[in-house]
């Protein structure tokens, strides 16, 4: 008796490991989830140029005309042969709004070129910028290129900033050549500053 009960034993263990051994069903159901982050795109709103305003000058001049991000004008660089008339002065704008959980890097061109459409052009050199608020030539930050050294702004703070920008024109080696419009238009032979926004 003692045999037969070790035998059945035996086959009830062979029977129970076989249950475990079952090959793995041919089709499983399985849920996978899906997720998708969202960021309102950059956005622009309605720009302003640099604006110089008019100058008086007599045919020897030189010195700098200087432009602050907050719209003065000054001149400097030993200006000589240069009057002001700085009513229309302003600072460049750019409005701004993006996403309020991102940063922004905002950089800009250097220089640029007014043309007055007849072959004689002016250097726009030195360009700075700020942000929100402006200040005189000087105080801003320095523009260096498209994508070199950015300003890195937390729109946290503000989801829509204001982008202001000076520079200033030299005007050393009696630059001006005739009385008329210096623009940077391409179509008066001038080339304007590019700024570049982008998400960090």
């Amino acid at each position: 008796m003692g045999g037969i009960r070790s035998k059945v034993v035996i086959a009830v263990t062979i029977g129970v490991l076989s249950l475990f051994l079952e090959p793995e069903a041919l089709a499983i159901d399985r849920d996978l989830g899906a997720s998708l982050r969202t960021r309102v795109a950059l956005s622009v709103g309605q720009t302003v140029e640099m604006n110089f305003g008019l100058i008086d000058y007599s045919p020897t001049h030189s010195g700098y005309l200087r432009l602050g991000t907050d719209g003065t004008l000054a001149l400097g660089g030993g200006a000589a042969g240069i009057i002001l008339d700085d009513t229309a002065a302003a600072a460049g704008r750019l409005p701004v709004s993006g996403d309020s959980q991102s940063n922004i890097e905002i950089s800009c061109d250097a220089a640029g070129t007014l043309g007055d459409g007849n072959g004689n052009q002016l250097s726009l050199i030195n360009v700075e910028h700020a942000i929100d608020t402006g200040a005189p030539f000087g105080s801003g930050t320095a523009c260096a290129g498209l994508g070199i050294s950015p300003t890195i702004f937390d729109l946290s703070s503000n989801p829509a900033p204001l982008i202001l920008l000076g520079g200033e024109i030299d005007l050393s080696g009696n630059a001006i050549a005739a009385s008329g419009t210096y623009d940077a238009a391409g179509a008066m032979g001038g080339s304007s500053i590019m700024v570049r926004v982008v998400y960090q």
